[in-house]
């Protein structure tokens, strides 16, 4: 796999403890998105390096549930490159809840149901929204509502709920979301300096 495209292939986790006046980052995560994470015993694949390699994921995934469970995180930031995209700008999820489903790569709900329900920071994400505009192709979508206000949660699906999964206690957690534009399909070298 090119190193140019792990960005294009991976969710990131930041996790933050933060006080009154301030936020320190505790840990990072790149985690798949893809369904064999979540059960790769459903992984439809005759060839057993795929298939070690599936559960190799799959426990790395599960590490990574026992240091957030241990970190106790305040806020986890997701961004992902496979949610719902814009075709510029880099988009922050404004509704206060986020809530979907995602199944594993060969066997779909039901039996393979995995729901995530996850608070976002919308106050947050709003103020980064403000902070950064247009200048750094950064804008904020609501759904079903006005941003912050919602009373529908925001649609989730695999690239967002395959990591948040992995996540313990995500609903005394806050989050917040960030998706990539689509623009990354074509431009992935060239965003590395925005990405950075």
């Amino acid at each position: 796999m090119a190193s140019s495209k792990v960005s294009t292939l991976c969710a990131v986790f930041l996790v933050f403890n933060l006080t009154r006046v301030s936020a320190k980052i505790v840990a990072s995560f790149i985690m798949p998105h893809g369904g064999i994470a979540l059960d790769p015993r459903h992984f439809n694949t005759t060839n057993s390096t795929a298939k070690k390699e599936a559960w190799e994921i799959h426990n790395a995934c599960v590490k990574v549930r026992q240091q957030m469970q241990q970190l106790k995180p305040d806020l986890v930031f997701l961004s992902t490159p496979h949610g719902v995209a814009d075709l510029k700008n880099f988009l922050f999820y404004l509704n206060p809840q986020g809530q979907g489903h995602a199944d594993t790569d060969n066997c779909q709900c039901p039996p393979c149901c995995y729901s995530v329900s996850v608070n976002l920071d919308t106050k947050m994400s709003a103020d980064l929204v403000k902070s950064l505009g247009l200048a750094k192709n950064v804008s904020g979508l609501s759904a079903y509502g006005p941003p912050e206000q919602s009373s529908e949660p925001f649609p989730l699906k695999w690239g967002e709920v395959i990591p948040l999964h992995f996540i313990p206690g995500l609903n005394n957690t806050k989050a917040i979301i960030l998706s990539q534009p689509s623009r990354r399909y074509t431009d992935d070298v060239a965003m590395i300096p925005e990405l950075l």
